[in-house]
């Protein structure tokens, strides 16, 4: 799904339901279920994984990206090739920059 749809997914999900403003979980959730809605996946066969992580059971993604991104920082040896190539990329532009 293209971000500018996703974002016409959340802006709707928001018009329609007033208590996904104050709610990340619980917006995630929907936004996921509408999303195996388009993929013809019954959401339903994920109620329990939205239940437990709505209630905070289960780690946000946010949270689970923001410690990987710490543990890299301190663990250069976990690290992936990606962090190497926007690196090496980044070296780049500097210079193409002037820098």
């Amino acid at each position: 799904m293209k971000k500018l749809l996703k974002q016409d997914l959340i802006t709707k999900l928001l018009e329609k339901h007033q208590v996904l403003r104050d709610d990340d979980a619980r917006l995630i959730c929907n936004v996921w279920a509408e999303e195996m809605k388009n993929m013809n996946i019954d959401p339903n066969k994920f109620a329990e994984i939205f239940h437990l992580f709505k209630n905070g059971y289960l780690s946000s993604p946010e949270t689970i990206r923001r410690g990987r991104q710490k543990i890299q920082e301190l663990e250069p040896n976990l690290r992936g090739e990606l962090y190497y190539k926007r690196h090496k990329e980044q070296d780049t532009w500097r210079q193409d920059l002037g820098y």
